[in-house]
């Protein structure tokens, strides 16, 4: 197939980062309305048992998906039968960590003290094969640069999530209310992709090889595994140290410094790698690409990094209410540390 200009690339990537921009900031004022809703609907207690078996499931999601879903979108060309022999490999690695996982949720209450967390181990475990369920379908939508499917899937999987959070917390299901979140975003998102994606995998196929697709991922995952216990050493030590309310403090800090970051970094990610992918064979062009992205991302976070260190009471006070105030000298060091994070 004939890769398409520079100049209609480009067209096409201003159009995927309008309707990602857009996307991604209703998804921030969701996050940001659920965040003032549910911090004062939950306890910091509830915030970190959830973020105790977070830590677990962050590590299994790099092996969920082995970054087979970014090797989908990173290679010129690909067939439907190596499509659906990745398919059925993310399937069959999803199963297995999710059972992995139920059978060890004992161990995860014992290292943390919390016998609580067997039973939420072992529901979120099941969720994780909901999700490797979409990977290979989202990777094909984002490869065709359908940016308008995936703002309108992930929006909605959020949407029904914060939905379905805010109604359980007010009933007083407690924790049970950010687990409930997580369900049913995944279920969501499933939905959404196999309606958008319409394809269904066909059988695998062992006259079909998927080793290069298996080596980038394999190379990809080995990075990420350095990263994650780079960003997630602390959250072990201080939840097995001070338990639940104080991660859940610490936790709540960092993920309220990041969420505007995130509002930045996710749909410039998403709209760069397929345009990237495409530029592979043209150094020129990747490298202005890729360092005008650089640009715009520094341009955009330097001023919200600096309104985070003027403003951090006032923002702890108002979206999470006085009951979170621990909170803000964990954003004054965590934004200190931030460029070398």
């Amino acid at each position: 197939k004939n890769e398409p200009s520079a100049k209609a690339l480009g067209h096409k990537t201003a159009r995927g980062g309008i309707v990602t921009m857009s996307g991604q900031g209703f998804r921030f004022v969701l996050q940001l309305g659920s965040t003032m809703v549910l911090a004062r609907l939950l306890t910091p207690d509830d915030f970190g048992l959830i973020g105790m078996v977070t830590i677990v499931f962050s590590f299994l999601n790099m092996f969920k998906d082995f970054g087979l879903s970014q090797a989908i979108i990173q290679r010129t060309e690909v067939t439907r039968e190596e499509v659906s022999n990745l398919f059925w490999v993310n399937i069959a690695v999803t199963v297995f960590l999710a059972l992995c996982v139920a059978l060890c949720a004992q161990m995860v209450a014992t290292f943390y003290g919390r016998e609580e967390l067997t039973s939420l181990t072992v529901v979120l475990a099941s969720f994780m094969i909901l999700q490797g369920a979409g990977l290979q379908h989202r990777a094909l939508i984002t490869r065709k640069m359908e940016f308008m499917k995936l703002a309108v899937v992930e929006t909605g999987a959020i949407l029904v999530g914060v939905i379905v959070a805010v109604v359980l917390a007010y009933y007083g299901f407690s924790y049970w209310a950010l687990v409930g979140q997580v369900g049913a975003a995944a279920l969501v998102s499933l939905i959404g992709f196999l309606v958008f994606c319409r394809w269904l995998p066909s059988k695998p196929s062992a006259s079909v090889s998927i080793r290069p697709y298996l080596k980038y991922g394999g190379n990809l995952a080995g990075f990420n595994l350095v990263n994650f216990f780079s960003r997630n050493a602390d959250n072990i030590m201080i939840g097995y140290a001070w338990g639940g309310e104080a991660l859940g403090i610490y936790t709540k800090a960092y993920g309220l410094l990041m969420l505007p970051l995130q509002q930045i970094n996710a749909p410039m990610t998403k709209v760069m790698l397929p345009v990237l992918s495409r530029l592979q064979s043209n150094s020129q062009e990747y490298s202005s690409y890729y360092l005008k992205a650089v640009g715009y991302i520094i341009a955009l976070t330097f001023p919200i990094v600096g309104f985070f260190l003027g403003s951090s009471h006032f923002i702890v006070l108002i979206l999470l209410g006085e009951n979170w105030l621990g909170a803000v000298q964990i954003i004054l060091l965590k934004t200190f540390l931030l460029p070398f994070m």
